[in-house]
């Protein structure tokens, strides 16, 4: 019966140590972000306690085969550079409550001249780290983007019927 007591006495205790170490890490910010590449929208959620301090986003295009991202214009680009941040737009949060997202669309993305290929858009909460947090792990996140090349044009080629199969043909 003591042993069985004492079992349960340290169980509990083993728990309610993980319940205050799980409450401790929410008394912290906890910064995730995300980009939509079909819109432009980047956005910086927060999950642990509320910000209070200027912090930034940024996000970087690579080409993964050396090939190049698309450039904005030098006016489109100016309002999110940041010498803090190099080759990566950077967007000003103005601090952000506790379980509240931020959303920033980049109104330059859908002139951007995109070439055919795949690109890797990263995204990152706080490059900076002028927010306290206890894990910058999870700050930064890449998305994909295809793009396909549509030069390819059908003109002066008719269809061809073979069985159930439609085929280009000449």
């Amino acid at each position: 019966m003591k042993l069985a007591f004492f079992s349960g006495l340290v169980f509990g205790l083993g728990l309610a140590t993980a319940s205050l170490a799980q409450s401790y890490t929410t008394l912290q910010p906890n910064l995730t972000a995300s980009f939509n590449v079909n819109t432009g929208a980047i956005s910086v959620t927060n999950t642990g306690s509320s910000i209070n301090k200027t912090f930034y986003v940024s996000i970087e295009c690579q080409e993964p085969r050396g090939g190049a991202c698309p450039e904005p214009k030098p006016a489109q680009i100016a309002p999110y550079q940041h010498a803090a941040i190099p080759n990566a737009a950077a967007i000003k949060v103005k601090g952000l409550g506790s379980n509240k997202t931020y959303t920033h669309v980049l109104p330059f993305y859908a002139s951007l001249d995109w070439a055919p290929g795949k690109y890797t858009l990263r995204v990152c909460a706080d490059p900076t780290q002028a927010v306290n947090e206890a894990n910058y792990s999870d700050n930064c996140s890449s998305v994909r983007k295809l793009v396909r090349d549509t030069s390819f044009t059908t003109r002066g080629l008719k269809p061809v019927r073979n069985g159930n199969r439609l085929r280009i043909g000449g």
